[in-house]
């Protein structure tokens, strides 16, 4: 079947937006470790660290949805190439793989927040 869109383009997307999420997580950690250089504003850095980080976990969120919704899309075409199914499946694992980080990254934000900003 001829698409007028090429889902290959959308895969990677997806990973480019994945990427995104990783660079953008790194960028909050980096920020919080160096937070202590700033004794005055050490709190502050830690909470725009991990907005920082609710932000990664966000867009992390959203582009699974989008690619996950797409996937259903293609799931609902009756002449999906062959390709395309076999490669739906792992595709999906991609989208799982998405969602593991983000907990990770939730775990980190939880033990970040109650020992360096609440200091428990």
């Amino acid at each position: 079947m001829t698409y007028q869109h090429n889902p290959q383009t959308y895969l990677n997307g997806y990973i480019s937006m994945m990427r995104n999420m990783f660079v953008i997580s790194s960028v909050a950690l980096a920020t919080m470790a160096f937070s202590n250089r700033f004794k005055k504003f050490e709190i502050v850095i830690k909470i725009i660290g991990t907005v920082v980080m609710g932000y990664a976990i966000l867009y992390g969120y959203t582009s699974a949805k989008n690619f996950s919704n797409y996937i259903t899309f293609l799931e609902g075409k009756k002449e999906l190439d062959n390709v395309y199914e076999l490669q739906l499946p792992e595709w999906k694992n991609w989208i799982t793989l998405t969602y593991i980080y983000m907990v990770l990254l939730m775990i980190v934000i939880v033990i970040i927040f109650f020992r360096k900003i609440i200091k428990l």
